[in-house]
C-alpha cells in the first residue's frame, strides 16, 4: 500500500505508477498526470483531483466518496463498482468510461461530459444533473429507480443521438414514473432543436457546424412549448399563466370604463325575449360605473362596481372560445341573475378578442399535456 509522505502533490507527474490500494485520501492531486497509472481499489476519498488526467486509467472499486473531480479527465477510464458519492463531478470528462456499478449517490454531475458511457447499474439517487451531456449507450443504461430520485433530468443533453435518453423514457413509463418521463422528454425536446450536423464546403471553405433547426422553429418551440409548460413537464403552468392574464386585462378594463375613447367600451345589451322586460331597455348602453344598476353609488361602491365588472368581463373573455358544446363563457353567462350579455367595442375589443385567444391556446395546451404526451416525438 502506498502512503505518500506529503499531502500536497498538485501537477505531478505520477504517470504510469503503481497505486493499487494506495491511500490517497485528502490529498491535493489537482493537475497530476496519471495517465498509464494503475489506481485499482484505491483510497481517494476527500482528496482534490480537479483537473487531474487519468484516461484510461483502472479506478474499479477505488474510493472517490467526497472527492473533487471539477473538470477531471476520465474519458475511457475504468471506474467499474467504484464509490463516487457525494464527490463534485462538475464538468467532468467521462467519455467512453465504464461506470458499470458506480455510486453517484448525492453525487454533482452538473455538465458533466458522459458520452458513451457504460452505466449499467450505476446509481444516480439524488445525484444532481444539470447540463450533464447524456448520449449513454442504450444497452448500458443505469438504474432508472435510483435515476428517478436525480435532480435536473430535464437539462441533461444529448450530442448525437437521443436513442439512449428514450430507452430511459420508455423505461420510466413502464415503471409507471410519469413525472420522469416528462421530464425527460423535454430533455430530448430541447437537445433536438441545438442539435447540428458537420458539413464540408469544398477545399476552400474550412468544415463547420449547421443548425439542424432553423432560427424561426427554434424560437417557436421556445415560446409555445418551452416558456409555456416546458414541453409537458408542467402541466398546471398554462393555467398559472391564464390566471396571470386574467388579473391583467381586469386592469385594462377598469381602463376601459372610466377611458373608453370614442368608439371603444364595454356594452351591456338586453336580451330581446327576456322575461322580465322592465329590467333594461331595447338600446344597448356603455358601462361605465360597473354593472347595470339604478342604485345611487358613492365614491367607494363604484369602484368596486367597476373592478366587478372588470375582473368579470376579464373572466368571460378568457374562457369565451370553446369547443362545441364546451363553452365556459356561456354557461357562466346563464348563472347570471338577470338576461344581458357583455360586449366590447373599439380597442377594448381587440385586447378581448387577444385574452381570447391566448387564453384558449393555453387552456388547450394544459388540457392536453396533463392528459396525454403531445411531445414524444420520438
Amino acid at each position: 500500500m502506498y502512503n505518500p509522505s506529503r499531502t500536497n502533490l498538485c501537477e505531478a507527474d505520477l504517470g504510469g505508477a503503481n497505486l493499487i490500494r494506495a491511500n490517497l485520501s485528502g490529498v491535493d492531486l489537482s493537475g497530476v498526470n496519471f495517465m498509464g497509472a494503475h489506481l485499482t481499489g484505491a483510497n481517494l476519498s476527500g482528496s482534490n483531483l480537479s483537473h487531474a488526467q487519468l484516461p484510461g486509467v483502472d479506478l474499479s472499486a477505488a474510493n472517490l466518496s467526497i472527492a473533487n473531480l471539477t473538470g477531471a479527465n476520465l474519458s475511457v477510464a475504468n471506474l467499474s463498482g467504484a464509490d463516487l458519492s457525494n464527490a463534485n463531478l462538475t464538468g467532468a470528462h467521462l467519455v467512453g468510461a465504464n461506470l458499470s456499478g458506480v455510486g453517484f449517490t448525492r453525487a454533482n454531475l452538473a455538465g458533466a461530459q458522459l458520452g458513451l458511457a457504460k452505466l449499467k447499474g450505476a446509481g444516480l439517487s439524488f445525484a444532481h444533473l444539470e447540463g450533464a451531456v447524456f448520449d449513454v449507450l442504450p444497452d448500458s443504461l443505469p438504474d432508472p429507480i435510483g435515476l428517478s430520485f436525480a435532480e435536473g433530468l430535464e437539462s441533461v443533453k444529448f450530442s448525437w443521438s437521443p436513442v439512449g435518453l428514450v430507452k430511459l423514457r420508455n423505461q420510466f413509463r413502464d415503471l409507471g414514473l410519469r413525472t420522469q418521463e416528462r421530464q425527460l422528454t423535454c430533455a430530448i425536446r430541447r437537445s433536438e432543436l441545438r442539435r447540428t450536423r458537420w458539413v464540408f464546403s469544398g477545399l476552400l471553405h474550412p468544415p463547420g457546424s449547421v443548425p439542424l433547426h432553423g432560427r424561426v422553429e427554434q424560437w417557436m418551440n421556445y415560446v409555445f412549448f418551452d416558456l409555456t409548460c416546458q414541453y409537458g413537464t408542467s402541466a398546471e403552468c398554462p393555467l398559472i399563466i391564464v390566471g396571470f392574464l386574467f388579473i391583467l386585462f381586469s386592469v385594462i378594463y377598469v381602463f376601459a370604463q372610466m377611458f373608453p375613447g370614442q368608439s371603444g367600451g364595454i356594452w351591456v345589451v338586453w336580451e330581446e325575449n327576456r322575461i322580465a322586460k322592465t329590467e333594461g331597455g331595447d338600446v344597448p348602453q356603455r358601462l361605465t360605473e360597473g354593472f347595470p344598476s339604478s342604485r345611487p353609488q358613492g365614491r367607494l361602491r363604484r369602484f368596486l362596481n367597476i373592478a366587478s365588472l372588470a375582473a368579470y368581463f376579464s373572466l368571460l373573455s378568457a374562457l369565451r372560445t370553446g369547443w362545441s358544446w364546451l363553452n365556459f363563457s356561456s354557461w357562466i353567462t346563464r348563472m347570471q341573475p338577470h338576461e344581458y350579455s357583455l360586449h366590447a367595442t373599439g380597442w377594448v375589443r381587440l385586447f378581448s378578442g387577444l385574452q381570447s385567444l391566448i387564453s384558449v391556446y393555453l387552456v388547450a395546451l394544459a388540457i392536453v399535456t396533463y392528459f396525454g404526451t403531445p411531445f414524444e416525438y420520438y
